[in-house]
Formats: structure tokens, C-alpha cells, sequence
């Protein structure tokens, strides 16, 4: 019963974190393009950058939405549902970039500002501060 408890708990936290992260630095970024700048170094807060948080804050959503045992399946649904979106938000640029989706054509000419990446950044992160507390409060990862 304790082996539960410490992994359940550090999933939680993890998560929570992670939302924290995500929801200060995209946030700051965010306001960083109306001239507004927060005591938080941005600075490192490239559109690479941006893109591949993106593509790999997405990818851990849909590996832990898979591990995470809850009977409830919007929260489910939804993890995996922003996970894809995120992931896909964070590469379609960065292939367009690179030119990797030659083969079609109207792709070639998408442009996805930087400023609208930070913003899902921002939303991403409030997505799993909200998902950290449901889990908490739902006992799905172990809780006695």
C-alpha cells in the first residue's frame, strides 16, 4: 500500500510543477510581445524552444494519461486529446520550418506566430495545475 504513495504523490507533484513552469514562462513570454516584462528571465524563451516544450510537454501528457488509473474517463479523454493537440502544436511548426512536409503543398505556406505558441504554452500549463489538483482530489494514483 506505501509503494503507491510515493509514486502517486511525485506524479502529482511532478505535474504540478511542470504547470507552474509552463504556466510563468509562457505567460511572461506572452506578455513579453505587449511590451510587458515580468522579473522572469524569457530570454531563453526562443520559438525552438517554445516548439519543442511544446512536442515533448505533449508527449508526457499522452504517456501519463495512459499510465494514470482513474475511473474518470473525460479526464482521460482529455489528457490524451491535449496531449496529441500539444504535441502536434510543437512539430507542424518545426517541420514546416526544417521543410520536412514538402509533399503538401498547403502547408508550406502556414505560418504559426510565436505569440500564439506561448499562449498555448501558457494554457497548457493552467491545463495541468487543474489536472494535478482533479487527480489529487480523486484519489486515482493510489491515495489511501
Amino acid at each position: 500500500m506505501s509503494e503507491h504513495l510515493g509514486g502517486g504523490t511525485g506524479k502529482i507533484w511532478f505535474s504540478l510543477l511542470f504547470g507552474l513552469f509552463l504556466l510563468v514562462f509562457g505567460g511572461a513570454a506572452t506578455l513579453a510581445f505587449f511590451g510587458i516584462f515580468l522579473p522572469v528571465p524569457t530570454g531563453f524563451m526562443t520559438g525552438l524552444v517554445v516548439k519543442i516544450l511544446l512536442i515533448v510537454a505533449g508527449l508526457l501528457l499522452l504517456i501519463d494519461s495512459f499510465k494514470v488509473r482513474t475511473m474518470m474517463g473525460a479526464t482521460k479523454f482529455s489528457a490524451i486529446l491535449i496531449g496529441l493537440i500539444m504535441a502536434f502544436a510543437g512539430a507542424l511548426p518545426l517541420l514546416i520550418d526544417y521543410k520536412l512536409v514538402g509533399f503538401l503543398p498547403f502547408l508550406m505556406n502556414l505560418s504559426i506566430p510565436n505569440f500564439v505558441l506561448s499562449i498555448l504554452l501558457a494554457v497548457y500549463g493552467i491545463f495541468l495545475i487543474i489536472r494535478a489538483i482533479q487527480l489529487y482530489k480523486s484519489h486515482a494514483m493510489g491515495f489511501v
